[in-house]
């Protein structure tokens, strides 16, 4: 998708698209409405289990206005740069929320 095309999904859902980035889940692209950040607990996953443990996650919508919760647990804490905590362009989970 043309940076053209990022920009309008993101200013048509009230959002700058360079505050946060975007993320590509399937064919859609997601804009990220805020930065990701650490929480832990527990959440379902597809395919009937659950996830408990520590992990990023952002809101995101697609072009139709669809929110989504973007999470990442495939977290390296041990590093000091939080930029590369995580994959960040490949998250672990995307979930319509």
């Amino acid at each position: 998708m043309k940076t053209t095309e990022k920009t309008a999904i993101a200013a048509a859902n009230g959002i700058l698209m360079s505050d946060h980035g975007t993320v590509e889940h399937g064919d859609k692209t997601l804009v990220l409405t805020q930065d990701a950040y650490p929480t832990s607990g527990s959440f379902p996953v597809p395919g009937g289990a659950t996830y408990t443990g520590d992990w990023y996650e952002a809101h995101a919508v697609d072009a139709g206005g669809t929110d989504y919760r973007v999470i990442w647990t495939d977290v390296d804490y041990e590093t000091e740069d939080e930029s590369e905590a995580c994959d960040w362009d490949d998250p672990d989970y995307v979930l319509e929320a």
